[in-house]
């Protein structure tokens, strides 16, 4: 019989509630959560009331808001030399750098495992790409107190850098502005331009991706999990052609990479240190 693979969760908010959905269906696995500012919860079952017998874990998730997953690193490294899960960003200051380079360390940038990026990363061409368009929007009733930048950018910075491989130091000419909860931002290298509109403060959520090539644009819906490529055939007519999506849950798929023997580690080194020098932006 398997040795069930024992997993806790720092933090019990409500992204550490969607990780545990996911956690109770997977066979072999037991899921428990630490959380010293929670009184009372109807989990209390597999709760644990310290983090002093870190060893009996084989995965750790690092579910806490974002100004305190440094410190909480730090005191989880100290005595657990497994694999560590961190919720983005993992770092909102230059001196938490050298957490990027700890080789047991998966980022949660779940967009990576959307089954919308996985069919534009399997038809996109590189060299053909001259602009990207990202749009991130949440109802602003539901959105949480962290800074837009803080919160929610992180996702398209990473998905800009991983889809195009763009080097960091190319990132030259960048401009922003700001209103209310809202953040716009271009930047551009040689050979692509990029746009980036964050908000809080619109009426519904918005997650979208279009790409521009030479020869074709794509759109993509990151919520409907769905792709069109728009081109003209041999008669000068415009085509859309529907791509296909294996739909799914993103962050199941992370959880199914995170949790193997061989994870494929994610760290987004090149986002999060963009997104320091755009929290430091004057």
């Amino acid at each position: 019989m398997l040795n069930k693979l024992k997993c806790l969760l720092i933090g019990y908010g409500n992204i550490a509630k969607i990780h545990a959905k996911y956690l109770e269906i997977k066979p072999n696995l037991e899921w428990y959560w630490y959380d010293p500012y929670i009184k009372n919860s109807s989990t209390d079952h597999n709760r644990v009331s310290t983090l002093d017998k870190l060893n009996l874990f084989d995965k750790i998730f690092i579910l806490t808001p974002e100004d305190s997953h440094y410190s909480i690193y730090k005191q989880v490294r100290a005595k657990f030399n497994k694999d560590i899960f961190i919720e983005k960003p993992a770092i909102v200051k230059h001196q938490e750098i050298d957490l990027l380079e700890d080789p047991k360390v998966f980022i949660g940038l779940v967009e990576r495992f959307n089954p919308t990026i996985e069919t534009l990363k399997d038809n996109i061409e590189i060299d053909k790409i001259i602009n990207l368009d990202f749009s991130r929007c949440c109802v602003a009733n539901a959105a949480s107190p962290i800074s837009v930048l803080k919160d929610i950018s992180i996702h398209d910075i990473d998905l800009f850098f991983y889809l195009t491989q763009s080097r960091l130091e190319d990132q030259k000419n960048i401009s922003m502005n700001f209103s209310k909860n809202t953040v716009a931002l271009q930047l551009s290298n040689k050979n692509i331009i990029s746009r980036f509109i964050w908000s809080k403060d619109t009426f519904f959520k918005e997650r979208k991706l279009i790409i521009r090539q030479t020869n074709c644009t794509y759109v993509a819906d990151l919520q409907e999990q769905k792709v069109t490529r728009y081109f003209y055939n041999s008669f000068n007519q415009t085509i859309s052609e529907s791509l296909y999506v294996e739909k799914g849950s993103p962050i199941n798929n992370e959880q199914i990479n995170f949790l193997s023997q061989n994870p494929e580690y994610v760290v987004g080194n090149r986002s999060h240190r963009f997104l320091l020098s755009l929290l430091n932006y004057d």
